[in-house]
């Protein structure tokens, strides 16, 4: 068992792209006299981000800009995770665990009219220190250059291939795509460093789930054939969930007319709705008509998801298959007629215990459907569950919905494909 500490480390950066250090006092337990960013524990029942406002009140003045309402750096990086210095005071049981510190990373732009101040008791003194200076700095708290990187996404890293700075800045494809792409880029370019590639896109889990699976394994085939595993297994379950559903309709359809049909049950649709796009969707979908669509007329809706308009790319996708029983239509016209679907059919980038994790618009389109009693489903295999205790960073394109509001979460059961805890 692993114990786990959980910090915030927040790197106030300058508009000329100086990063704030700060010396811990040498009477401190750990890692005295060492260079670190602005950090702190994370106490019970915070966030990270409620963690990082209060270390910056206590030990800076820049508590009071925050205070005035303004939040200049609520999403975090990805985690970092980094090993605790033991003391002699330690006790034997407690020596006896692997222990570590999981940091939580903030940049925070420093305003161009404020002075930074040093408040409180943890540190000696700070400085302003060029992103090469902070590479070459010593002796610092335990991978504070990487928690920076992390911090920023990798946007100050050097040496990345163009090719994968173009592949972390697309905001077309989904995860599972995005996760293959990049076991892909791996294979063709010895430079690509997984680690850098984690930080860059961190709300796709999917992403940060793989690229573990490849340091674990460091086979990019077997990767790859594992990948396909999982999420064979999770469109499999959601085909045979989408499809139930679909009989159980037909069924019901079909004994409301006393095993009649005439021409208005004949011109019935199964009509589903859903959002933005996804391969594995698209594969769900193209499989439960190849099931059901000698029986039953289906149609799909694909939500446009404004600003990218990537439902329009799904819809075209699908056209190969449901030709115009495939369509896009605009986020709020698809949210204002959800009364008249059969199912919303949704993906997502991250499963956690209460809530998962999609593209920006899901959330509305989700409580539209229940609203209206429309059945909600969400397809994700197992590469979408995040096991850390907060969620994690989210880019603005990306919004937690409750778990309450989505009625099915298939595919996500098998929890054995990745070990990274």
């Amino acid at each position: 068992m692993t114990m786990i500490k959980r910090v915030v480390s927040c790197f106030i950066m300058t508009k000329d792209l100086k990063v704030a250090v700060f010396l811990r006092r040498s009477t401190l337990p750990t890692f005295a006299s060492h260079w670190a960013a602005c950090s702190g524990s994370i106490e019970a029942g915070e966030t990270p981000w409620q963690a990082a406002k209060r270390e910056l009140y206590e030990e800076t003045n820049l508590g009071e800009y925050i205070k005035g309402g303004v939040e200049p750096g609520a999403m975090h990086g990805l985690f970092v995770d980094a090993p605790m210095e033991r003391r002699q005071n330690d006790s034997p049981e407690s020596r006896a665990f692997p222990f570590l510190f999981r940091v939580y990373p903030f940049l925070v732009h420093l305003p161009d009219d404020w002075n930074l101040e040093l408040r409180g008791t943890e540190h000696d003194i700070f400085k302003f220190v060029t992103l090469s200076e902070l590479e070459q700095l010593y002796p610092t708290v335990p991978n504070l250059t990487q928690a920076f990187h992390h911090a920023t996404f990798g946007q100050y890293l050097q040496a990345v291939p163009d090719s994968v700075r173009t592949w972390a800045s697309n905001r077309r494809d989904g995860a599972m795509t995005m996760a293959r792409q990049a076991i892909e880029l791996l294979k063709v370019h010895p430079n690509a460093d997984p680690k850098q590639m984690k930080m860059m896109r961190p709300s796709m889990v999917a992403i940060t789930n793989v690229l573990n699976l490849y340091d674990e394994v460091g086979d990019a085939d077997h990767v790859m054939k594992m990948i396909q595993e999982e999420t064979t297994k999770a469109i499999n379950l959601a085909v045979d969930s989408v499809v139930a559903l679909l009989q159980k309709w037909h069924t019901e359809r079909h004994a409301s007319r006393g095993g009649h049909v005439d021409a208005t049950s004949q011109n019935e649709e199964f009509r589903i709705a859903t959002f933005s796009r996804s391969s594995t969707l698209a594969t769900v979908l193209n499989k439960v008509h190849e099931a059901c669509g000698s029986f039953v007329r289906l149609s799909v809706t694909c939500s446009k998801s404004f600003p990218g308009g990537e439902g329009e790319l799904m819809a075209e996708e699908l056209r190969l298959v449901y030709n115009e029983k495939a369509c896009a239509a605009d986020d709020d016209e698809l949210i204002h007629s959800i009364q008249h679907y059969n199912l919303i059919l949704i993906g997502c980038d991250c499963v956690m215990p209460n809530a998962i994790v999609n593209k920006v618009g899901s959330k509305r389109l989700v409580q539209a459907g229940r609203e209206h009693n429309v059945p909600v489903y969400c397809c994700a295999d197992g590469l979408k569950i995040w096991k850390d205790e907060f969620p994690p960073p989210l880019e603005a394109i990306f919004e937690i919905i409750p778990i309450g509001l989505v009625d099915n979460v298939v595919g996500a059961q098998n929890q054995s494909v990745f070990s990274h805890a």
